[in-house]
């Protein structure tokens, strides 16, 4: 990576991603039928088909790491338009952005 090429590559984190989509951190721990339900009542919102869209099983995939894509997505979506959240910014020794979005 490059300070030139990262103009093209932003970092994501579910966690983050969920909590601006939601507007609060999730209350339930990963990976349990609670989170699925609220983590798939926030990507509603944005996603109105997101019950049909992941019911698809992928090989060498869990249940969760789909929403986390669902939610990536998202974010990168709100990067595309510039309406995404911006944490960090600080550049690093190699003059790489050392941030995340949302």
């Amino acid at each position: 990576m490059t300070p030139d090429r990262q103009r093209h590559f932003v970092e994501v984190h579910p966690e983050v991603c969920f909590t601006v989509l939601a507007g609060a951190p999730m209350s339930h721990y990963k990976r349990t039928s609670e989170d699925r339900a609220e983590r798939l009542l926030a990507l509603g919102r944005v996603f109105p088909n997101i019950d049909l869209d992941t019911q698809a099983r992928l090989s060498g995939t869990r249940p969760h790491d789909i929403l986390d894509g669902f939610a990536a997505a998202w974010s990168a979506t709100r990067w595309l338009s510039g309406r995404h959240v911006q944490l960090g910014g600080d550049l690093d020794s190699r003059g790489l952005r050392m941030e995340m979005i949302a």
